[in-house]
């Protein structure tokens, strides 16, 4: 043991070796956490905070301009989504761009990004998507029509055939 009252630079050392000890455990067990960015805009949590006054503003720009109804049959043998998109006087809008994203609430599989195999009289129709699991899904859409643009957050199951959370 140190004698004559020298101990305080062991323990400053102590000190110091048991932040490094910490430091090492936490990125340790940071790696192994299940963390992943949110994709419910299609972007970089980044961007997206920077800009969500903007695509909320948007969001309530097209929803003065457009209306989005949608038929969804999820299912692991093959589903098919619907979205059929109509100005307000309702003459059906074929000019849109459709991205959609198909996502897990948890990270196990990857996210499935799709175009629409069909557009007629404004009906955007996927179909023929085998989803690799049952259960929850996410279907995350994104509408452009010229400059203007909206975000949907649909959540379907396998499981339930009639029931979505918007």
């Amino acid at each position: 043991m140190v004698k004559n009252g020298k101990i305080w630079p062991v323990a400053i050392a102590f000190g110091i070796f048991m932040v490094f000890v910490l430091i090492f455990w936490t990125i340790k067990t940071t790696l192994k956490a299940d963390l992943s960015e949110s994709d419910l805009y299609q972007n970089k949590y980044s961007y997206i905070d920077d800009n969500i006054n903007n695509i909320i503003k948007n969001n309530i720009a097209f929803d003065k301009k457009y209306s989005l109804t949608y038929d969804i049959t999820l299912s692991t043998n093959g589903s098919k989504l619907i979205y059929k998109i109509t100005t307000k006087e309702g003459k059906p809008v074929d000019n849109a761009k459709l991205t959609l994203v198909i996502s897990r609430p948890t990270k196990e599989f990857k996210d499935i990004k799709l175009n629409p195999v069909s557009v007629k009289n404004g009906v955007y129709t996927f179909e023929n998507i085998k989803l690799p699991k049952e259960g929850r899904w996410n279907l995350l859409l994104k509408v452009e029509i010229g400059k203007d643009s909206r975000y949907y957050n649909l959540k379907g199951d396998t499981r339930y055939k009639e029931l979505y959370e918007i």
